[in-house]
């Protein structure tokens, strides 16, 4: 490896020195073989190095040579290069009887010696001796010696010694002239180099009786380089002693800069101009550019030569650049081949380093691979990315969507896909990304949350507890997607200040908000806010709904009326996702299955709460014992037989409506209330059962059986058939359980007033009220009167419509029409059951604000044309309109507000062909013609401003800030409501904006 022969000698000494060792350590050879063990015994080191003779395993060195091998030249003094304690000695701590001295070399038998001079003084400074002495320097290892020393008995201060070292008494260290090195036996000045080797200096600074190397220099091959000279015309190697003192080093000045990568640079337009044989017109092209990006070197006179690959293999561009040209690095799509000229490309440059435009390159370094597309890539978190900042990688975030059921499609295919416009470089581009969805959480399945009936509250992990406190309250909320549910607790018993019930509920998703409220005199139903359109809400039956979340979380919501008549609570029950696990926070604690942090607050308290009604709680005049309670709950749901298969097949259905049951009895002592909990448990159990696919598939007929259960057994006032009730004559309602013998008291109709066809299509009447119920025979009964624009009233029309019931408290009806042109109508319409019991009237009036003006004057309204307009066919026209089936014909208002005006000299593409009449009816004609102009002309046009009383005063509702619309829950329509100051409760998270936002401290959050 080295080259060097002198290698033999050391290992040859270390193949005798083992065998010396193993000699002592065997006595047996020893004793067998006492004459070669001496032999081997009395080995001189190295033979005494051929300056010395070998005497029994001792040296005898000719003059000049000395040491346990006779290889130590005695020429020259040791070099000192530093002293012990740096040349400070306290004799309050130490004996100061010596002074060690470190260097090289301190030899055997050199007789080296100390030649010292002790200087000893006052505290002034003054001298009080000076002495010179010579003991010998012992030396403890061949770095290591020491000088005694000798002290004076004289009275003094200090002792200062100095001192030099000696081999023959005529040489001494640190004796030679300042600036010069004694090298063989030779005096070099400072800086000179060796003669033999320039890379060999003499520099006193590091040692005065040896070369030391010269810096900046390389020793390659026996010969000394300079810094930076190349390798002969090889200008890639370079002498680099930073690198390697002995060899060649590789040139980093021509080495390839590191970090090269390529990155999207910018889009350039090129326009060109097209034409046809009429036109001309440019067209303008996007082409994508892309850098080569790397670090450049410091020498600005470089050259930097760029090569471009696509796919790995195609060289596209090659182009060398000066620093002052580096942004001509570049690739265009339009460098591009026609093949190659699309998405989904790998690109990469290399870059080489030279001191010209064409050099032999030393090496070049070659960027990773750029994918220029849409590639799909894994991702553990969702996050929400800019659509116009393409240049980074892109999360595409995909939500499953309830399917209703706990199993999950696990193949999914996601197209990304570019449309085609003119020659570019995205075109047509399609890439099909094959996804497995993983279900790897299953605890959550089969768990509910909700509130029951006074509520009786339930986490998801199974903690059941009370909550009688009046107030707003956070069901749920998932802390990961902005969505939660909130309630609203109050009295559920006019007369009584206990229990609480939950009389509202608002469940929430982005900018969606739907509201279910009892809490006042008029109840709603209906979302109040819709702008994302990501809540579906499904309307079970009129007394249930089912709200899903796009993260397949769903609300089961189902109206109770409990305790008297009219008195509407909330059950509901919130089924998770996989999106909620660890994720919910809320009266339904945390789904993570452990029931022991549900009270959990976000700072760590727990909060203390009642998991049972104490008995002092009980404000009813009327109780039962618990045992009463418990027979009544027990037979009321034995005798369920749906409810007895339920328990049999479904294992997630839990006993809390029984317990729920026991609890609401033995504290009112309502009998009837066993009938709301039963049909409670039966609501959850249809529910698990739709769930459960399993289930489903392993037993058939038990689900349809299950499925096809009619809501509260149809009350007993009617036959269930299929899930569905046909109620007996005057009950009516999803479960037969309305009286209809009277028709649906109603709050509010919209359109109140009037109606803007210009506006609206004015096509239906919406109606707030109760109870709009299914399974009842129910229509609205209109008159519809056309008014002319001079105030005559044409005849009555008698029309009907049916009346769709959207909840319980919203319906509509479609409005008739007929082919009657009229300037206003007027509706007035009520709404029965039977045809025989009718509720109060109510009218309105449809208008075109368009062309019409509507004002109201001490009760009276008017309607007046507008200026610059006619009215012609029950159509607004602007002033010099043209008759779009007759040119000829114009409106005119100052001629005629309410026909078309002719006009002069015109000829109608509709007139008959002269030829084609007699001359008698030409003459009769313009004769006609011009006493028709005539009459015109001298007429006075008086428009009389027409009134008439309404049957109700009210006041104008226009289109204004007060205006609300909300979307239809069933028809998916938008509709039109009227504010009248009597808005519903609206749920706290409706007063924020649609960001997320953090609870107040006054909110009550378990």
């Amino acid at each position: 490896m080295t080259g060097d022969d002198n290698f033999t000698e050391i290992h040859i000494e270390a193949a005798l020195e083992q065998c010396s060792v193993f000699v002592v350590l065997n006595t047996t050879f020893q004793e067998t073989e006492p004459e070669i063990t001496y032999t081997i015994e009395t080995f001189c080191q190295k033979n005494c190095s051929g300056h010395g003779i070998c005497n029994a395993g001792n040296c005898t060195c000719n003059e000049g040579y000395a040491g346990s091998d006779c290889s130590f030249d005695l020429l020259g003094p040791p070099t000192i290069t530093h002293m012990s304690d740096f040349g400070l000695c306290d004799k309050s701590h130490e004996t100061c009887d010596e002074i060690t001295l470190y260097g090289k070399y301190f030899i055997e038998n050199m007789n080296t010696s100390c030649f010292m001079t002790r200087h000893t003084s006052m505290e002034d400074g003054s001298s009080v001796s000076i002495d010179d002495y010579v003991v010998g320097l012992e030396e403890r290892t061949l770095f290591e010696g020491f000088c005694p020393l000798e002290y004076d008995s004289s009275n003094h201060w200090v002792t200062e010694f100095s001192f030099h070292i000696s081999n023959d008494g005529s040489r001494f260290t640190e004796n030679f002239q300042e600036g010069y090195c004694f090298i063989n036996n030779s005096c070099v000045a400072d800086g000179s180099t060796n003669t033999n080797n320039k890379c060999d200096i003499c520099n006193t600074a590091k040692s005065k009786s040896e070369w030391s190397y010269n810096e900046g220099h390389c020793y390659i091959s026996g010969v000394c380089y300079k810094y930076g000279v190349f390798d002969g015309s090889n200008a890639c190697s370079i002498c680099d002693p930073s690198v390697d003192k002995s060899a060649w080093s590789p040139n980093t000045g021509m080495t390839s800069p590191e970090e090269v990568s390529v990155e999207y640079h910018s889009v350039s337009w090129f326009s060109t101009n097209e034409t046809n044989t009429t036109t001309i017109w440019t067209v303008h092209q996007p082409y994508i550019n892309f850098k080569c990006m790397f670090v450049l070197r410091q020498d600005t006179s470089l050259f930097y030569k760029i090569e471009w690959f696509v796919n790995n293999a195609t060289l596209i561009k090659t182009v060398t650049v000066s620093e002052a040209d580096i942004g001509l690095a570049t690739l265009s799509s339009n460098d591009l081949p026609p093949l190659d000229k699309t998405a989904g490309l790998q690109i990469q440059c290399t870059v080489s380093v030279s001191k010209d435009l064409a050099p032999a390159n030393c090496e070049r370094n070659t960027s990773p691979v750029f994918f220029a597309g849409i590639k799909a890539f894994s991702f553990t978190e969702r996050l929400m990315y800019d659509s116009n900042d393409w240049r980074q990688n892109q999360t595409l975030v995909l939500n499953h969507v309830d399917t209703n059921g706990y199993e999950i499609d696990q193949s999914m295919t996601v197209q990304l896909k570019t449309r085609s416009d003119g020659n570019t470089f995205w075109n047509n581009f399609n890439q099909n990304i094959s996804m497995t969805i993983t279900d790897y959480k299953e605890y959550w399945k089969g768990t509910s949350c909700g509130s029951k009936t006074d509520p009786h509250m339930y986490t998801f992990d199974g903690v059941p507890y009370e909550n009688h406190i009046d107030g707003e309250f956070i069901l749920y909320r998932n802390r990961l997607y902005n969505q939660e549910v909130q309630t609203r607790h109050k009295q559920c018993h006019p007369d009584f200040n206990f229990p609480h019930c939950t009389c509202a509920v608002s469940v929430q998703s982005g900018q969606d908000v739907f509201l279910v409220d009892m809490c006042g005199d008029i109840q709603f139903v209906d979302f109040i806010s819709c702008n994302d359109s990501v809540i579906q809400v499904y309307k079970i039956s009129d007394k249930l709904y089912k709200i899903s979340l796009p993260t397949g979380t769903y609300v089961m919501v189902s109206l109770v009326e409990w305790p008297v008549q009219g008195s509407w609570q909330i059950d509901i029950d919130i089924y998770p996702s996989l999106s909620d696990v660890n994720n919910t926070v809320g009266l339904c604690g945390n789904l993570d299955g452990d029931r022991d942090n549900d009270f959990k607050r976000r700072n760590g308290d727990t909060d203390s709460v009642n998991l049972t009604r104490n008995k002092r709680d009980v404000q009813f005049n009327i109780s039962t014992s618990r045992e009463n309670a418990e027979s009544v709950c027990t037979s009321a749901f034995e005798s369920s037989d749906p409810y007895k298969t339920c328990q049999e097949y479904v294992s997630d259905l839990s006993n809390s409506s029984l317990s729920n049951c026991i609890n609401d009895v033995i504290m009112t002592g309502d009998y009837n209330i066993t009938a709301i909990h039963v049909e409670a448990a039966l609501q959850q159990c249809v529910t698990f059962v739709g769930l459960n696919t399993t289930l489903q598939n392993a037993n058939p007929v038990l689900t349809t059986s299950l499925q096809s259960l009619c809501p509260s057994n149809c009350s007993g006032h009617g036959v269930c058939n299929k899930g569905n009730c046909s109620c007996e004559v005057g009950f009516g309602g999803s479960d037969c359980s309305f009286d209809i013998l009277s028709p649906p008291v109603i709050w509010e109709s919209t359109p109140s007033a009037i109606c803007d066809k210009s506006l609206h299509q004015c096509s239906r009447v919406y109606l707030k009220g109760r109870y709009f119920l299914e399974n009842v025979d129910k229509n609205c009964f209109f008159n519809k009167q056309p008014i002319h624009h001079d105030g005559s009233v044409l005849a009555l029309t008698q029309l009907e419509s049916s009346l769709e019931d959207e909840n319980l408290f919203r319906g509509s009806c479609s409005i008739p029409s007929n082919d009657v042109t009229s300037w206003v109508t007027k509706y007035m319409f009520n709404v029965s059951y039977d045809r025989k019991h009718f509720t109060q009237s109510f009218s309105f009036y449809t208008y075109q604000s368009e062309c019409q003006q509507h004002s109201v004057e001490k009760g009276l309204d008017q309607f007046t044309l507008k200026k610059e307009y006619c009215f012609i066919n029950n159509t607004c026209v602007q002033l010099a309109a043209i008759n779009p089936e007759n040119r000829c014909q114009v409106c005119y208002p100052d001629r005629n507000y309410y026909q078309w005006s002719g006009i002069q000299d015109c000829e109608s593409t509709t007139t008959p062909e002269p030829s084609a009449l007699s001359t008698s009816t030409i003459v009769y004609i313009v004769t006609a013609s011009v006493l028709g102009f005539i009459f015109v002309v001298a007429i006075v046009v008086v428009i009389g401003v027409w009134k008439y009383r309404r049957s109700r005063q009210y006041a104008e509702s226009s289109e204004d800030e007060n205006t609300d619309y909300r979307r239809d829950v069933v028809g998916k329509s938008w509709m039109r409501f009227f504010d009248d100051g009597k808005f519903p409760y609206i749920p706290r998270g409706s007063r924020y904006s649609t960001q997320t936002y953090s609870s107040p401290k006054t909110e009550r959050f378990y």
